[in-house]
């Protein structure tokens, strides 16, 4: 896992900028980590993503809000991550999400995919 050439663990400021224009929704969304790695995102999202709100008379307000961790899913092809992420509580659907037929709705997929077939998990 370490030495894997395609691991590559998302940065919490990274992630806090790809969940920023859904904070509002966080909350309340059911979100697909397709190719979830150690959870990086997952830690993230589900811990608190900092926004702004401004309110309908001009007034801004510094929110913070949570991905609710029973909507939240993982998918991840690596064994030992598998065994990482269930050690972690996460909730996963499958082992390779190129090869996985959804029968689930999500209203967000948040990703890092692996960087040699990520326009195709892009497209799947």
């Amino acid at each position: 896992m370490l030495f894997d050439k395609e691991f590559f663990p998302t940065p919490k400021e990274v992630v806090l900028k790809m969940a920023a224009p859904y904070a509002d929704r966080l909350a309340t969304a059911r979100i697909l980590e397709p190719s979830a790695g150690s959870g990086a995102i997952l830690e993230v999202i589900t811990s608190g993503v900092p926004y702004t709100y401004t309110s309908r008379n001009g007034m801004t307000h510094e929110l913070e809000t949570k991905a609710d961790v029973r909507l939240v899913y993982a998918i991840e092809k690596d064994p030992e991550l598998r065994l990482l992420l269930q050690q972690k509580g996460w909730r996963l659907l499958a082992d390779d999400f190129l090869a996985w037929r959804p029968d689930h709705h999500f209203d967000l997929i948040l990703m890092n995919p692996p960087f040699s077939c990520g326009d195709r998990h892009l497209l799947h």
